[in-house]
């Protein structure tokens, strides 16, 4: 047998360096082993749109406080915030409205009668839901209000609930929920009554729900139901607090705006 042949090892090199040179420049032509940026485009004036707006509370709250011989008065209410300037403005306006009616209220029932000696302040304490209830055209803040008087065996709590219009920031009572010619009040009572007898049974007082704007001042939408608040007192007992039903909207819609 003859000796094996002597490898070339140069041309091997050679041949070797060849590949890696026409790879290197493939690579750079097509990026076989990179993935492509891809690049985010820039919406022009034209194309860009206006984000949703939420409406929001608590952002920057406001107070109002007093502290006399006779009364104190202590309420937190919030700055709306998500709305378009104009709208807000009007908005806020009409919270703020709002707070300055309680504050003349409590300050008219509050002056002592004549040769009457106060023992204790009178008080006003609100503060409010930071969660905002909100319908595609309205929202609502629910107001914890506290009132006591001097000399009262208890001070008197209820919500309020405060409406507002997203489109116009105009606050908005119950009447403004349905057309002017619905007789709303009738439908309201006739609704609510049944869900007020199975709610509260023999502790039920009906006086409170007959159809006057006095028993329905405290009413608010939501997405599917008219919510309805009862002060304390007005259909049944004090000590029930606030009673609060829900009439579906697909029941009232004939009548809803």
């Amino acid at each position: 047998m003859g000796r094996p042949r002597k490898k070339n090892y140069w041309k091997v090199f050679s041949t070797l360096v060849i590949i890696a040179a026409v790879l290197y420049v493939g690579y750079r032509a097509v990026p076989l082993f990179s993935k492509k940026k891809v690049e985010t485009p820039v919406a022009t004036d034209t194309q860009k749109t206006t984000p949703v707006q939420t409406v929001t509370t608590g952002n920057s709250d406001k107070t109002i406080k007093e502290d006399k011989d006779t009364y104190t008065i202590d309420i937190t209410y919030p700055v709306l915030g998500g709305l378009e300037k104009t709208i807000a403005s009007k908005a806020n306006a009409s919270i703020k409205g709002a707070m300055d009616t309680l504050v003349s209220d409590f300050k008219t029932n509050s002056v002592p009668e004549e040769g009457v000696i106060v023992s204790e302040k009178s008080t006003l304490d609100v503060s409010y839901n930071k969660t905002m209830i909100q319908t595609d055209t309205t929202l609502t803040v629910l107001f914890a209000v506290s009132d006591y008087f001097s000399g009262a065996a208890h001070p008197n709590n209820y919500t309020l609930p405060v409406t507002v219009s997203k489109t116009t920031g105009l606050r908005m009572m119950t009447k403004d929920f349905f057309k002017s010619d619905s007789n709303f009040l009738s439908v309201l009572s006739a609704k609510a009554v049944p869900l007020l007898k199975k709610k509260l049974g023999g502790d039920f007082s009906p006086d409170g729900a007959t159809a006057t704007s006095d028993n329905y001042d405290s009413v608010y939408l939501t997405d599917t139901n008219v919510v309805v608040l009862y002060d304390p007192c007005r259909v049944a007992a004090c000590a029930a607090g606030v009673i609060t039903i829900e009439i579906p909207k697909s029941q009232l819609q004939a009548i809803l705006k």
